[in-house]
């Protein structure tokens, strides 16, 4: 599989909690309404997919790259009150796709301030090892894996140790899969993984209920080629050459364990987040955008499906229902472009109205960063993007010129004036209304932050 490094945005709903305009023609909406289980994770609808998420520790993610301009501490009167928001969101989620319960409750992080000065969100990702006998076929006339070997010297870091660590790695167009090939223990094994990546590495059983469905879930990569035997194994039907250069092979007839990258339950906003945003209900939206990739578990299943990363022609047919991939050459202009970052901001719209919040901050905050970055906008000089005069006209004349998707350089994240616009569509064609905020949510906002950014400034 591949790493990914995400940043990106969420939202949920339960019907006690908010009510919503039902008709037939909701089940053909883009963003279907209650619906927040991973696309294309090679299981059916409605099966808890546990593998695709793991409970990480607070040293995981202090380790993560990202986290090392610091964390604010756990326990401050702010961080549990947002905290409170993202369980209600997690609780609203669980009650209306009960199999979601199989992700870990997720848990907010908050950055220290972050020396390049920018209001950060992020949803993160782990690498994960599964202690699972491996099988590999390295039969000719199977599938043929060409990767290479990569020697682990676990005596760097751990000089008790002589021993080495094998990792090798199965290549496709797409990604990766590696496997651990020796003896050496867990602990030892991750340690190093994390000295040569700069990033953890969690060890987990793979229990014998999970590994027809994991299998699955790795047969939807074009790296993979995986089948669960009764007696608790994967086998890898495939011929394995261990080097691309010289060709030699069959590598290895065994592995003890398999790494794959998944959805940690850690999302994050920055210090600066806050700083900017004295409207709660701003950065309330933030969250709930990054727990859209957190639900639909992005780190783990985007780049395993065609559901996203394409144009689509915007008809008004197409508002109303998940729009088809357009045929032939974009207009970059009119044409939409589906993403999955556009899917967390359409989850984060029933997440905020099922508890309470709405959008209008989160439209405030979008149309305040588009003034205040302009052709900057995202990191990244984007000439066809409409600034903030022509989008609040646009809207106050409700989006009867529609503005240019002017996706940043990563290719996923459009203008904040685009996105001020799918807002508002969201809202019409679902016609949601606001639901109960939650119960925890005792003291002044104005006041905590007003003390959270005297401490940790």
């Amino acid at each position: 599989m591949r790493t990914l490094s995400l940043t990106l945005c969420c939202l949920f709903l339960v019907s006690s909690l908010l009510g919503c305009k039902s008709t037939d023609s909701n089940s053909q909406l883009r963003h279907k309404e209650g619906d927040f289980a991973p696309i294309d994770s090679g299981s059916p609808a409605g099966t808890p997919r546990p593998w695709l998420w793991a409970d990480v520790s607070r040293e995981y993610v202090e380790a993560y790259p990202t986290s090392r301009v610091g964390l604010i501490p756990e326990g401050t009167e702010l961080g549990n009150r947002l905290q409170n928001w993202v369980d209600a969101m997690y609780q609203y989620v669980v009650s209306v796709n009960p199999e979601m319960a199989a992700a870990p409750i997720p848990r907010l992080y908050i950055f220290r301030n972050n020396p390049e000065g920018s209001e950060i969100g992020l949803a993160l990702p782990a690498r994960v090892y599964y202690r699972v006998p491996v099988e590999i076929s390295s039969e000719e006339g199977e599938s043929e894996f060409v990767g290479g070997s990569n020697t682990i010297d676990l005596s760097r870091y751990d000089t008790s140790n002589t021993a080495h660590a094998y990792e090798f790695s199965a290549r496709s167009f797409q990604g990766r899969v590696s496997f651990r090939l020796s003896s050496v223990n867990d602990r030892r094994f991750c340690e190093a993984e994390q000295h040569s990546s700069q990033m953890g590495c969690v060890v987990r059983d793979l229990p014998e209920e999970w590994l027809q469905g994991f299998a699955e879930y790795l047969n939807t990569s074009d790296a993979s080629n995986f089948r669960a035997t009764e007696d608790g194994k994967l086998i890898l039907n495939g011929y394995i050459r261990e080097n691309a250069v010289t060709g030699d092979g069959p590598s290895r007839s065994t592995a003890d364990g398999i790494i794959v990258y998944v959805t940690a339950n850690a999302v994050f906003i920055g210090y600066e987040m806050i700083e900017v945003n004295q409207d709660e209900e701003a950065v309330v939206g933030v969250i709930a955008h990054e727990l859209g990739h957190y639900f639909k578990a992005h780190s783990s299943t985007f780049h395993r499906t065609t559901a996203y990363q394409y144009y689509y022609e915007q008809t008004e047919d197409n508002l109303l229902k998940k729009p088809e991939r357009k045929v032939g050459l974009p207009d970059r202009t009119n044409d939409g472009y589906y993403t999955y970052e556009q899917e967390a901001d359409e989850i984060a719209m029933e997440l905020l109205h099922a508890v309470g919040a709405g959008y209008e901050a989160l439209v405030d905050y979008s149309l305040q960063a588009l003034r205040t970055r302009g052709e900057q906008n995202q990191g990244s000089n984007r000439n066809d993007q409409w600034l903030y005069d022509r989008c609040v006209e646009a809207r106050e004349n409700n989006w009867q010129e529609r503005p240019p998707v002017a996706l940043a350089s990563n290719g996923v994240h459009a203008s904040f004036c685009y996105r001020v616009f799918n807002y508002d569509r969201e809202f019409q064609a679902h016609g949601y209304t606001k639901g109960i905020k939650p119960a925890e949510l005792d003291g002044s906002w104005d006041s905590m932050r007003t003390e959270f950014l005297e401490n940790f400034r």
